[in-house]
């Protein structure tokens, strides 16, 4: 699939992703049009060198901590609600999406009692120091397990979903295995049963052989391909039919080789040493299973040993024993029992009985969807329940409260009723996964974003996200999901970080926080008189926003019902790493996968200015964050990114400084300015968070794995991430006055001065003396 053809739509039309902001025969100057014609199709808007645009990183909490004081005081400033764009992933989204919601949700964008009026923002800014929002998130910056109920609701979750999400692969696993088990029943029972009986090996001879005709075959294929490739024009259709014929018969091969002769014989091998496995094979495989686990730790606990490979050399073995041992051992037991195994009796009812369970596998495969056991379902509920709520005013003071879940909040009403300036507007920064060759090699992902007019990605194209909320199903895709998916660090698909060794077991034991979602190439059929136009212009994006919204108001619409849900062979092919674009589901997980920084795409829409608040929690001696996206910014955009991080290295345990400024160089030779903060201990840091440092080393990098922070370790976060955006404010000012531009307000971010001592006061005299 070419990655920039436009998505067709349900008349033809085409559902493209919006152009860099010009149509063919609008008169812009030459200079513009010449220079970013080749990125043309890769940009929002054209590149401005005064659009304001901030980002958030990944991080969970650690981030979301250090963005919320940042935030706040970009805000105070008054450069927050200047900027265009607010673009965050995982952790930094947390605290992105929860302010534009508690804003939405007061002022009713998602059809609350308040209808626009709820309690004013002009006192208290959303999110301000000491706002009653802030003071819920603090007494839930352990927001996915807190105290030890918590944590216990948390592993019932996990083993739920764990054993929910293993119901397909053990009844497929177990159908395929019963099947092999009764055709061999009556070669091979009497054999296992009866160890002094020999084998006929005919059997496995034959397959034998014709696992290696299907190999000579799909030879045979390969070089017919290979002459039709070097006529003169070869047909790209015929090329891909033999290249499919080939695959086709090599993987048939493999599996006729190892099923049908492999198998048996192994079985043949397991009844005589049987016991010598028990007393042999058991110890070993605990030894084994002990010495991952010390090799697992080890690794863990230091850096300078070398047993990380070891240990992913090891991890695909031990996927083989999950899924072997269970499957070979069951298909031993059906072939040597046969339908006794179903009936106790002469066998009568066997064939029913298993034609019953055949039926039943079907039935779970083909309506357990994957959306239900997943922790995506814990993970956005406890989200939400920490970050997501509305403002109100009981009597004279401001509260805060949990949305009801009756209330979904919905991307594609965010700010309806925002006054002119209130916000900016929320990019929530994921990754598609797929290994397709439309992703260069390496990747394994694409950006995929959510916006309350577009969703989508480059390589998918884009759709309005009223549509994409609807095919997804009632209830699916609401804003506390996004938050939850742009968050969603631990998939089998990972994309750049998957980890092909650990793949398999994650996909069967449901390690899995990201969510299929409904492909924007292939929107969902709607009505032959629903037209929605090519989605190029603002005014075109409202319309098609307008007319969907009236078809979803007729009473013959019905959302996706759960059967048409992404079923488990969805997981399978994730657990072969065989991701496509080509489904009509798309698998999205965590921002980070792709950029953890949100600053691509705030280039993609062409902000020359950008504050980027970094709180990844990388090497600071490194820097692989950063130079991750400068690097997807120089491929995907054209975009130069010169910068240098030197005075952001710790030196004797502290840094120079906690931000650094850079510069864009955009490919119509547009320049702007990269403000960079980073979660980074300077030497002029607060007090408090150097004292914190005193008593947790790990400070300011903790792991993202510790999603459990007290009150100080938030506290300590926020107010270095406020410490750093007071920075920014001011080498931003001094760049905007450079350029003529209005700066911020520069004198309320100053540095408090020294307060004067004290002048001594007379001496005392009278009974003081005494």
């Amino acid at each position: 699939m070419d990655p920039h053809r436009a998505p067709p739509g349900p008349d033809g039309s085409s559902l493209s992703r919006p152009s860099i902001g010009f149509e063919p025969g609008v008169d812009l100057p030459t200079a513009d049009m010449g220079a970013l014609k080749q990125w043309a199709q890769e940009y929002f808007e054209i590149p401005d060198d005064a659009r304001l645009g901030v980002c958030c990183s990944g991080g969970g909490i650690r981030s979301a901590s250090y963005c919320l004081g940042a935030l706040q005081v970009l805000d105070h400033a008054g450069l927050l609600p200047r900027a265009e764009y607010l673009a965050a992933v995982s952790g930094g989204d947390y605290i992105a999406a929860a302010r534009s919601s508690v804003i939405g949700a007061t002022w009713g964008d998602f059809g609350g009692d308040d209808g626009g009026a709820g309690p004013s923002f002009a006192d208290v800014p959303p999110f301000a120091p000491n706002s009653p929002e802030e003071r819920h998130l603090r007494d839930n910056s352990s927001y996915l397990a807190r105290g030890l109920a918590g944590k216990f609701w948390l592993g019932m979750n996990v083993l739920y979903g764990a054993i929910r999400h293993m119901v397909p692969f053990v009844a497929g696993l177990f159908l395929i295995a019963a099947t092999l088990g009764f055709a061999f029943n009556r070669w091979l029972g009497p054999v296992l049963n009866d160890t002094t009986k020999s084998m006929d090996w005919r059997f496995v001879d034959w397959n034998l052989l014709l696992a290696a005709a299907l190999a000579v075959l799909g030879g045979f294929s390969l070089l017919c391909r290979q002459i039709v490739q070097q006529r003169g024009h070869p047909s790209g259709a015929a090329l891909a039919v033999f290249q499919g014929l080939t695959m086709l018969l090599f993987r048939m091969a493999l599996l006729v080789g190892l099923l049908l002769a492999g198998l048996p014989a192994a079985l043949w091998a397991l009844s005589r040493a049987k016991d010598l496995l028990l007393s042999v094979g058991v110890p070993t495989l605990s030894a084994g299973t002990l010495f991952s686990a010390g090799v697992a730790y080890l690794t863990n606990r230091s850096k300078r040993l070398k047993l990380l490979r070891v240990l992913h050399l090891l991890l695909p073995f031990a996927s083989l024993i999950v899924v072997g041992i269970p499957f070979v051992g069951f298909t031993y037991w059906v072939a040597q029992q046969g339908f006794h195994v179903w009936w106790s009796g002469q066998g009568e009812a066997g064939p029913f009985i298993a034609l019953c369970v055949a039926v039943a596998d079907i039935a779970v495969v083909r309506y357990l969807d994957e959306v239900t056991p997943s922790m995506h379902l814990f993970y956005r509920e406890r989200l939400a329940k920490a970050f997501v709520g509305r403002r109100t005013r009981p009597g004279d003071r401001l509260d805060f409260e949990e949305l009801p879940w009756s209330l979904p909040l919905s991307m594609s009403k965010l700010q309806d009723h925002d006054p002119p300036g209130a916000r900016p507007k929320l990019v929530v920064c994921a990754a598609v996964n797929a290994s397709d060759d439309s992703i260069p090699l390496g990747r394994n992902a694409a950006p995929f974003t959510f916006e309350r007019d577009y969703s989508g990605s480059p390589v998918t194209g884009y759709i309005p996200t009223s549509v994409l909320e609807s095919a997804a199903g009632e209830g699916v895709l609401t804003l506390p999901a996004m938050m939850a998916i742009s968050g969603a660090a631990l998939s089998p698909s990972m994309g750049k970080m998957t980890r092909s060794s650990l793949r398999m077991l994650m996909a069967i034991f449901n390690v899995r926080l990201g969510v299929w979602l409904p492909n924007p190439t292939s929107p969902p059929d709607v009505r032959d008189d629903l037209r929605l136009p090519n989605l190029r212009t603002p005014a075109a994006v409202r319309q098609a926003r307008d007319l969907w919204t009236n078809y979803r108001a007729n009473p013959g619409w019905k959302p996706m019902g759960r059967s048409k849900r992404p079923g488990p062979l969805y997981s399978l092919r994730e657990a072969l790493g065989r991701n496509s674009l080509g489904y009509r589901f798309v698998y999205v997980t965590d921002g980070g996968h792709f950029d953890n920084l949100g600053l691509v795409e705030l280039l993609r829409r062409g902000c020359g200015q950008i504050v980027c608040l970094d709180a990844a929690g990388d090497d600071l001696d490194h820097f692989h964050t950063l130079s991750e996206a400068i690097a997807l910014a120089r491929a995907d955009l054209g975009v130069e990114i010169t910068i240098d991080t030197t005075p952001l290295k710790p030196v004797d345990g502290e840094s120079p400084s906690d931000h650094v400024c850079g510069s864009i160089l955009f490919p119509d030779g547009r320049e702007g300015v990269l403000v960079f903060a980073k979660a980074a201990m300077a030497r002029d840091a607060p007090q408090d968070a150097k004292a914190f440092r005193d008593v947790d080393p790990r400070f300011p990098t903790h792991s993202t794995a510790d999603q459990f922070f007290d009150e100080r370790t938030f506290e300590a976060y926020r107010g270095l991430g406020g410490h750093a955006a007071r920075h920014c404010v001011n080498t931003l000012n001094e760049y905007r006055t450079n350029q003529g531009q209005e700066p911020f307000r520069f004198e309320t971010l100053s540095e408090p001065p020294c307060p004067e001592p004290p002048s001594p006061g007379p001496p005392a005299t009278g009974a003081a003396d005494g």
